[in-house]
This record gives C-alpha cells, sequence and structure tokens, in this order.
C-alpha cells in the first residue's frame, strides 16, 4: 500500500508543477488526453534492451529472454530486434534474473536502452561501409546501435567531451566486440575538420533537459523550470549547426532530445534551417514504425500562462519564439516533418523528438571542409601522439601477431595503445587517420595522425602484452572467433564443465602434446559452438569474467540440469 500511495502523491504533485503545466498545453497541441497522459507520466518504465544479431548465439539468448518474459517491440524495425520485459526498469522479478539481464548486457548479447531512444539510428538508418559521427554519444547506447546496425563494418566516430563519460562510453562500446569505433574528446560545437568528403551520416542527440523522462527520472516534476530550456537552446543549435557543417553533400543527419519543450525541438530546427541552408528536412515515414503514433511537429506554440498561474517567475518571454527570419511561413511548412513520440498516444515508452535532415547542397565536400583550391597552402607541423593516442601497429610486431592468430591483415587497421593491440577497420585508417585535411588560414596538416581529433579509442582491443606471451581479449571473441575456432581445443561436455567449475582438465589429458599459453578451447553448446580464450599450464584455465562464466555455464546444462532450474 504504501508504493501505491506514493504514486497518488506523485501524480498528486506533477499536475500541478510547472512541468505538468507544460504537458497539458502540448496535450492540447497534440489533441492528447491529459488525465490520461498524466496517469502514465507518474508511472516507470518498463525493461527494454536491443538484441544483438552478431553473435553467435542470439536465439538462444532471445529464447532465453523470452523464457523469463520478454516480449517483441513490434514497431522495431532494426536487425536483431528490440525486447520489452514486464517489471520496472532495473527491478527484475528475481536475483536469478537480476544476473541474467546483467550478464547479457555486460557481455554485449544486448544493450538495455530506453525504446524511445532506438528512434534516432532507425531513422538514420546508417549502412556498412558509412562514415557516421556521433557528436554527443556518451553513455553509448545509440553508438553501439549504429555500430550494430552497420555490421561492425565502416567507421563510427564517437564524441564525448567530459573525460570521465568518455571512459563510460569506452567501457560501454567494448563490449560489443565490433572494430567499426573510434572515440574522441571534443567540445561539440568545434569538432575539428575531418577527411574530405565529410561525414555520411550525423547524429545529433544534443544535451538537454530531458523533460520527458519524468517515467525514469521522478525528481523531475519537481526540478524542471522553463528557463532551463533556454539556457540550452544555443548549445543545441551550435552543436546542430557543426554537425551539419561536417556532413557531405547527400549525407543525413538526425537531431534529437527527450524533452517535451519546444525551445529545444522547433524552435532549434527552426534556426538551423535559417543558419544551413543546404540542409532539408525529410517527412519521416509512419509506416516504419507500426504501433507508434509519431505526433507531427509543431508550427505554432504558445507557452503556459506563468503569470496567470502564479508563477510570474518562470516566465521567460521570447524564449518559445521560431526564428523565422522572413522565411515563417515556409519554415512552418517544414516544421510539420519533424516528429514527436508523445507519453501515453502509443507504446509504453518515455517521450522524445527527432528531426530528419538531408544535405541537398551542391558541391562535393562538407561546409567546413570547403576552401579556395587555387590558393598556395602551407603544411603545418604535426604535434607528436601521447602515451594514451592510439598508435599504428609495428609491421614487425604486426607479423608476428599474424603468425600466431590467423586473422587476415587487410581486414582490419591495426593498432596498439599502452599493452594493447587493436583492431579496427580499414576506413578508420584509410580514410580517417592517413589523408591530409585542411586546417584553416592557408594551412593543411599532413596525415598519417589523428590530429587535431583527439582520439583516445581506436577498433576493439583483441591481445594484450601479459608475462608469457599475448593474450587474447574476451571482448574481441566476435572478431577472432571465425579465425581461431579451426585451431581451438575441443572439449567434451563434460570436460567443459569441469573447466568452468574448476579444477580443469589437466595438459596431459587433453593430447595437446607440450603446447602452453594462450589456447582458444571450443565445446558444444545449446546456442551454438562455443569458443572461448583459456591458458594452458599444467592445467587449463579460463580467460573469462563472471558474467561471461554465468552464460557458459547455461549454455552447457544437460537437459536435466535444464529440467532442475525450471
Amino acid at each position: 500500500m504504501a508504493a501505491r500511495r506514493s504514486w497518488e502523491e506523485l501524480r498528486a504533485a506533477a499536475a500541478i508543477s510547472p512541468l505538468g503545466e507544460l504537458g497539458r498545453v502540448v496535450c492540447e497541441r497534440i489533441g492528447n488526453d491529459f488525465e490520461n497522459w498524466l496517469d502514465i507520466a507518474t508511472t516507470p518504465l518498463p525493461e527494454t534492451l536491443r538484441l544483438n544479431p552478431l553473435r553467435y548465439d542470439a536465439e538462444w539468448t532471445e529464447e532465453t529472454l523470452t523464457e523469463r518474459g520478454g516480449a517483441r517491440i513490434e514497431w522495431y524495425s532494426g536487425d536483431g530486434g528490440a525486447m520489452q520485459f514486464p517489471w520496472r526498469r532495473g527491478k527484475p522479478d528475481s536475483e536469478a534474473t537480476r544476473a541474467l539481464m546483467q550478464a547479457v548486457h555486460e557481455t554485449g548479447r544486448v544493450t538495455r536502452q530506453e525504446a524511445a531512444s532506438m528512434l534516432p539510428i532507425l531513422i538514420a538508418d546508417p549502412q556498412a561501409g558509412e562514415t557516421l559521427l556521433d557528436l554527443c554519444a556518451a553513455p553509448g547506447s545509440k553508438t553501439t546501435q549504429a555500430m550494430v546496425a552497420m555490421h561492425g563494418q565502416g567507421l563510427v566516430v564517437a564524441n564525448e567531451p567530459n573525460h570521465r563519460r568518455a571512459n563510460m562510453l569506452s567501457s560501454n562500446t567494448n563490449r560489443i566486440g565490433l572494430a567499426n569505433l573510434v572515440i574522441c574528446r571534443h567540445d561539440g560545437r568545434h569538432f575539428p575538420r575531418v577527411s574530405e568528403p565529410g561525414f555520411d551520416v550525423v547524429i545529433t542527440d544534443v544535451p538537454c533537459t530531458g523533460s520527458a523522462t519524468m517515467r525514469k527520472n521522478g525528481g523531475l516534476w519537481k526540478r524542471w523550470k522553463p528557463s532551463s530550456a533556454s539556457g540550452l537552446q544555443r548549445l543545441q543549435i551550435e552543436i546542430a549547426e557543426r554537425g551539419a557543417r561536417l556532413l557531405r553533400p547527400g549525407g543525413r543527419m538526425v537531431y534529437s532530445t527527450c524533452s517535451i519543450d519546444v525551445a529545444e525541438n522547433e524552435a532549434v530546427v527552426a534556426e538551423l534551417l535559417v543558419r544551413c541552408p543546404w540542409l532539408t528536412l525529410n517527412d519521416i515515414d509512419e509506416g516504419q514504425f507500426p504501433g507508434l503514433d509519431l505526433a507531427r511537429g509543431f508550427s505554432e506554440w504558445s507557452c503556459p500562462d506563468w503569470v496567470g498561474l502564479g508563477m510570474a517567475e518562470l516566465d521567460k518571454p521570447g524564449q518559445y519564439g521560431f526564428s523565422l527570419d522572413g522565411h515563417e511561413e515556409d519554415l512552418r511548412v517544414e516544421l510539420r516533418k519533424c516528429r514527436r513520440l508523445p507519453i501515453g498516444s502509443s507504446g509504453d515508452t518515455g517521450g522524445f523528438f527527432v528531426a530528419s535532415f538531408i544535405h541537398t547542397g551542391v558541391g562535393e565536400f562538407a561546409d567546413a571542409l570547403r576552401y579556395d583550391r587555387t590558393m598556395q597552402l602551407t603544411t603545418r607541423a604535426t604535434p607528436p601522439a601521447n602515451e594514451h593516442t592510439p598508435v599504428p601497429l609495428d609491421a614487425d610486431f604486426k607479423a608476428s601477431i599474424l603468425a600466431r592468430w590467423p586473422l587476415k591483415e587487410d581486414d582490419f587497421s591495426w593498432w596498439m595503445r599502452g599493452k594493447r593491440i587493436y583492431a579496427g577497420t580499414p576506413s578508420m585508417k584509410d580514410w580517417l587517420h592517413d589523408p591530409q585535411r585542411y586546417g584553416g588560414k592557408g594551412r593543411m596538416w599532413p596525415g598519417n595522425s589523428w590530429h587535431p581529433l583527439q582520439v583516445i579509442h581506436a577498433g576493439v582491443p583483441i591481445l594484450e602484452e601479459r608475462s608469457g606471451g599475448l593474450r587474447p581479449k574476451s571482448a574481441a571473441m566476435p572478431i577472432l572467433r571465425s579465425a581461431v575456432e579451426r585451431s581451438a581445443i575441443t572439449l567434451s561436455g563434460e570436460q567443459f564443465r569441469q573447466w568452468l567449475e574448476g579444477p580443469g582438465p589437466r595438459q596431459v589429458d587433453l593430447g595437446v602434446g607440450e603446447q602452453t599459453g594462450s589456447v582458444m578451447i571450443s565445446a558444444a553448446g545449446r546456442g551454438g559452438k562455443i569458443v572461448v580464450p583459456a591458458w594452458l599450464g599444467e592445467l587449463l584455465t579460463p580467460m573469462v569474467d563472471a558474467n561471461e562464466r554465468l552464460i557458459l555455464e547455461l549454455q552447457s546444462q544437460t537437459d536435466a540440469d535444464c529440467q532442475q532450474t525450471q
């Protein structure tokens, strides 16, 4: 009863809050029932996630999660699909389910993500081989969604200026085990010039007040003020404008927020269309998301009467205006092409705003890469890389690695940072690292360097120097798997379970002669053929963490084991 009263109290407070008043005006504009909106907006979100279709055991993962109550999100059209669960976000129904959900997420088989925030990548529709810039990437759910949508090919450049959040981004993306990622640290408003012709796709999911996230952040009802949006609007415009200037002609850009506030949504889009006349809004096809009722963007707006409501201190005249600059009628028509996902109109989601652009300008290069091709250019000296920068792998070292680990050299670009060896996609080196690029003011960067990009991560770590030689990283198994499974030591089901429970099988019992050190082992599993790293000394020792071990234990269960756990 206590929990029920607390939700009733939240609803009562929300109904008379400034955010509630904003919600009332939004509902009136869309034609939705405010009371129904409030009922849903004051209840918690369900658990949702995306499935990773690139793992060998993707079918097993979905079947296992379905047995735990998961159901497909029908409107999600991306590869692998997405699921929703019958419990509150982050509150599974048992400790066993909690452990499973953590394990499949931390090992990259799924990514926990709020359903509404899956829209930008679905709308951008990045393809294998393209280059994509995620200007505001942390914590990384959209970044990983793009990496998977591109099947680990091409290049995703994920940007995050904050050091702590950049480390979080690195951790969240490494678990996917794909090679098509570079992580940079820059203020998104001043992201450096890149190689010609610019990016194929730009994602600008900008910092916002989060006024549509009250279902996962109940404290927002108390904290939100309309003045917060006006404080962020300039930042949002400048980040989106920089993205537009790095977009190649014919490229696609998506602008999005988790806000219901016009100041952060249509007003920003209107300003962007004025500043960047080469951008045209796409009319997003609702049929792409069956079951979702996506409302059109607002072309007119009147904010709540804060003075009449006794909240004069919240009134900020002009903050909700559109920058129409003599193009009022054309812009109002265009703004209808934006889309809003309202809370309560369809699906059990939070709110969201999204706008889809295409670069329809003339020329070959992104606006930020244009310069007078006839002028005499001078070459700038490239600053030396620091100890945290990934650098190209030494050719002799690479040759020794390829002799031991049968990977195809041309399938990847090869990097080293500290004691770790990374595999990236070829375009990472051929397009982003090696070419010279215009540096402004008649100067050119010579290339063969990331500079002026501050790159902190490139590719996926596949090996690490340790005492006794190079040890494979579990995160790289999606890459290493096909190359090493033929040479892996095959264990019987009983030997594999013994290996997991410890102590593992003895070297003399495996029939591998004098072989020691890093090895791969394989065994039959319920999700398909298991291939994982191990260390072979006198005993065979697992080189997997607790989350992967839990998955392997479930996949190696006999039918009798399964019956006992059901």
